[in-house]
């Protein structure tokens, strides 16, 4: 600008300075754009060039026509910069715009990108790409109208596109949903296909269509173009089509034979060929017999009839008699021609049998009709016209010898009411009730014949005595008797229930001879008598044995019956001995049968018997066949069952299972070492109870074996069955190890669930479940199955942890784990997962120190528990004491609430070592407890004892 500036002074001084070329070509281009004057639209702006180029729009529209243009430096009038109008010309309408169809023809400035398209007059007023404009569409479905011609006369196929034009469609359809790709609805009055047809769906040329107003229905069936109203299509019977639609003439789908009725079967014949039935026209239904081919057994004409064909057979047919042809229908008997109800004597039927009907043509002769007696008619054709009565017996006055010809309840053969003065059997006699103990009550189910009829000899009670007596046997039993404790006599006021006020509730001492039934002494120092017991039935008579193990005497003893008093060993009734020093006795199993004889058998336990061929310490399991009635020694084991490693004390504890329906073992070894290297980490072996002869405990006889693998576990220190705890049917293994240490390297214990069934080889430590104790609780040292502690159908079961601190420190403590079928066990504390516990109520008794499942002792319908306390301190140091502790038991209870005990005698005597109950020994339907000690009795150094409490004292 100031060079402009300059020259527009100077110039008007000098106009004929000299201009140089520089000047003139700035002169000519002075805003330097390229453009020289005439050329650029703005000679002072180099922004602005040369003219442009501008698109005439003729019809205002706002598009330019790309063909009609002007070159200007600035817009003329009717002038745009765009090119895209496809029909600019007002006053010129090019042919491809000219409407079809006689419909309103659009202007030009109707015409533009963007615009509206009016369907099916031809125009492309959008401008759109010729591929894209598709004028004869108007439901988008990618069909033309078939009413509107395009610009070379040819039109579509789509009946209904949105036009005003279209086909009927009554069924409203949007015109989408119809073209000739559709599915069509057929008989709807809209033809969605458009191939004309609504109303002939199988194409056989009869329309169908029943109900519809659109169609005019001839075809019966317009799903099979087989199916027509044709009569020389003939019909296909009990396939559930009218083949030829001609029903309504008699010819129908269920008579074969033609008599007019259809088959009685027809549905069931059309099901069976796998077709729908058709309506049976009314009163056209129930012909029995309407197959033409074959004449069913029940129509073979007997007795020597005409055959009569299937058309001859229907339900407006008149009936022949005894043919044994139902000509009818009418199901009624062939062979009672006067409709009394009862067969005729006179013509057999099909299966060649008679009748009792001695008239058929007359019904009011028959087998129900009312006798007239002595009338010399039998009319009801019994052959009797003498037994008014109708009891089978002639009366007297008949000339038979029923004594009340009357009275049906009254004949030789009726039974006798009891002490009725009826004479019901006319015998001369009555029949009494029972009194034998004669206290005035008889048993409800018990009578006695009596020679006269008066029931007042004696054993006899007349119909005014009280019935209820729950023990004829004794007169101390009858209902509202006073209680009498230990007399024999469980119920002594026939409530139903045991003698509750006899129940133990107080504290007894074992040298009470009124409450303990049989002492059993060792009678020999060091015998160790009890330290091992155990029920069952080893010989013929009725009840439970008591087992004894003495291993101080390498023998187990056997007593059966029910003796009372004090006894030794050497009064026992069998006994085992060993042939050499083995700890013979340590343990004892029996309840079970392992040969299926029916007789229970015996397990004894040596922990320190001998490999038979390596003279090797490896603990020894013995078993012995019942019936046991003799002294016999371990030569005479029917099974032996020898440990493979040295010191591996087999058959410290033992139990029986049953898995899938056999007997078996599980023998425990806590001696036992892992690899070598773990000492006395243990072992427990289960064993098939069906082995014979010798055998060694190794992987090809036992069936599962579980083993520790840290030092001092001792796994099978306790071993039992749990029952089923998850409900699957089969018994499930408990193994304790009440050793086990945990991270504080206190002796914890621990207690292991493995579901049944099982076999192989695993470690305990991949059990199904595992419970932990608490610091040095020794859980896992004594294990027993419980039957249903919480009443919910699955089996329970105990544990035990002598050393717990319960109530009192290292008082002890007994654990009840629960069943569970939804497998929901969870391993843990057992404190925390227990579903009940005992615990002891004294400093060192080592309650749980022995456990038993005592069974439902006071019958009040839940389950007992028998727990030893070997320390306990009641009479002396050391003394023990037994606990029987009463259900209901959950929750955290303590062994002094609710419960009975028997304390030991003597000093040091660790009564409850073991304990056994849940067996009856002297056969009252009562559980009686058996209960063992280890150390000394007042009768022995060391001796031992066991004590026999019977459940009728308790």
């Amino acid at each position: 600008m100031g060079r402009m500036s300059l020259l527009g002074v100077l110039l008007p001084l000098s106009a004929c300075a000299f201009i140089s070329d520089e000047h003139e070509s700035w002169r000519l281009d002075p805003d330097e754009d390229g453009l020289i004057q005439g050329d650029d639209c703005d000679n002072q702006d180099a922004s602005v060039g040369g003219p442009l180029t501008w698109n005439r729009d003729l019809d205002g529209d706002g598009f330019g026509d790309p063909n009609n243009t002007v070159e200007a430096c600035a817009p003329p009038e009717n002038t745009v910069t765009n090119a895209s109008d496809c029909w600019d010309d007002p006053d010129n309408i090019p042919d491809a715009f000219v409407a079809l169809n006689g419909l309103p023809q659009p202007a030009a400035a109707d015409v533009f990108p963007g615009a509206d398209n009016a369907l099916y007059d031809g125009v492309n007023q959008s401008c759109a790409a010729e591929e894209d404009f598709n004028d004869f569409d108007g439901d988008g479905d990618g069909f033309l109208t078939a009413f509107y011609a395009d610009r070379g006369g040819a039109v579509g196929d789509d009946c209904v596109d949105g036009a005003p034009l279209d086909a009927d469609n009554p069924a409203g359809l949007s015109p989408a949903r119809v073209n000739p790709n559709a599915s069509e609805t057929w008989y709807d009055g809209t033809d969605a296909d458009c191939d004309g047809n609504d109303c002939d769906a199988d194409g056989d040329g009869y329309d169908g269509g029943l109900g519809s107003v659109y169609c005019v229905v001839v075809d019966c069936d317009d799903v099979d173009p087989t199916i027509r109203p044709d009569p020389s299509v003939d019909e296909v019977f009990f396939n559930g089509i009218d083949d030829n639609c001609d029903i309504s003439v008699g010819d129908g789908d269920g008579d074969e034979d033609g008599d007019g009725f259809w088959s009685a079967r027809y549905e069931e014949q059309v099901v069976a060929n796998s077709a729908e039935p058709l309506p049976i026209p009314d009163g056209f239904a129930g012909d029995c017999w309407d197959d033409t081919a074959a004449i069913p057994d029940d129509y073979v004409a007997i007795n020597g009839f005409a055959q009569p064909t299937a058309a001859d057979v229907n339900p407006g047919a008149a009936e022949v008699w005894y043919d044994a042809v139902d000509q009818d229908c009418a199901a009624d008997l062939d062979f009672d021609a006067d409709g009394d109800g009862f067969q005729t004597d006179t013509q057999p039927d099909r299966r060649g049998q008679l009748g009792d009907d001695c008239v058929d043509d007359n019904a009011a002769i028959n087998p129900g009709a009312i006798e007239i007696f002595y009338d010399g008619t039998d009319d009801n054709c019994d052959g009797n016209d003498d037994d008014q009565d109708l009891d089978g017996f002639a009366g007297v006055d008949g000339g038979g010898d029923d004594c009340d010809d009357l009275d049906r309840s009254v004949n030789p053969s009726a039974f006798e009411i009891i002490a009725d003065e009826i004479d019901q059997n006319c015998d001369g006699q009555e029949i009494c009730r029972v009194d034998v103990d004669e206290d005035g009550y008889w048993p409800d189910d018990l009578t006695v014949m009596s020679t006269d009829e008066d029931c007042s000899d004696p054993g006899e009670a007349t119909a005014s005595a009280p019935s209820g007596d729950c023990d004829d046997r004794s007169d101390a039993a009858f209902p509202g008797a006073d209680v009498v404790c230990a007399d024999g006599v469980v119920d002594n006021d026939c409530d139903g229930e045991l003698d509750l006020e006899c129940l133990i509730d107080e504290e007894i001492d074992v040298d009470d001879k009124g409450a303990v039934t049989l002492q059993m002494y060792g009678d020999r120092e060091s015998a160790y008598a009890g330290s091992a017991v155990a029920f069952g039935e080893l010989d013929s008579t009725e009840g439970a044995d008591a087992i004894l193990g003495a291993f101080g005497d390498d023998a187990v003893y056997v007593f059966s019956g029910v003796t009372t008093g004090a006894v030794t060993l050497s009064d026992a009734d069998a006994s085992i001995s060993s042939e050499s020093a083995e700890t013979f006795g340590r343990s004892v199993l029996s309840g079970l049968d392992l040969d299926g004889d029916g007789s229970d058998d015996l397990v004894v336990g040596a922990i320190n018997g001998q490999d038979a061929i390596s003279d090797v310490t490896v603990g020894v399991a013995y078993v012995f066949y019942g019936p046991l009635t003799s002294a016999l020694s371990t030569s005479d084991a029917d099974m032996i069952l020898a440990g493979v490693e040295a010191n591996g004390d087999l058959s410290f504890a033992m139990a029986g299972v049953e898995e899938s329906g056999a007997v078996e073992l599980l023998l425990g070894a806590p001696g036992v070492n892992y690899l070598g290297d773990a000492a006395n980490a243990g072992v427990a072996y289960l064993v098939s109870g069906a082995l014979t002869g010798s055998q060694t405990l190794d992987e090809d006889t036992y069936t599962a074996r579980f083993y520790g693998k840290e030092v001092q576990m001792r796994v099978g220190f306790a071993v039992s069955s749990a029952g089923d705890l998850d409900g699957d049917g089969e018994e499930d293994l408990l193994i304790g190890a009440p050793l086990q240490r945990s991270a504080s390297s206190t002796d914890d214990g621990a207690a292991y669930v493995v579901y049944g069934p099982v076999s192989g080889d695993r470690s305990i430590a991949d059990a199904d479940v595992q419970f932990v104790g608490t610091t040095s609780s020794d859980l896992g040292y004594g294990l027993a199955s419980a039957g249903d502690i919480d009443g919910d159908g699955l089996d329970d079961c105990w544990i035990t942890a002598p050393s717990h601190n319960g109530s009192a420190r290292t008082a002890g403590a007994v654990f009840a784990v629960f069943g569970d079928d939804e497998d929901e066990l969870e391993s843990g504390d057992i404190a925390e997962r227990a579903g009940a516990v005992i615990v002891g109520d004294r400093r060192g008794q080592r309650f749980g120190s022995s456990v038993a499942a005592a069974g439902d002792v006071d019958g009040d319908g839940t389950v007992d528990v028998l727990v030893g306390a070997s320390s306990d301190d009641g009479v002396g140091s050391n003394s023990g004491a037994a606990y029987l502790v009463y259900g209901p038991i959950s929750g955290m209870r303590s062994v002094s609430d609710d419960r009975a005990v028997i304390y030991g005698a003597e000093t040091s005597e660790q009564l409850g070592y073991g304990v056994a109950s849940g067996a009856d020994a002297d056969g009252d339907d009562v559980n009686d407890l058996l209960i063992g000690t280890f150390g000394p009795s007042y009768e022995a150094s060391l001796g031992g004892a066991a004590y026999l409490i019977l459940g009728q004292n308790y």
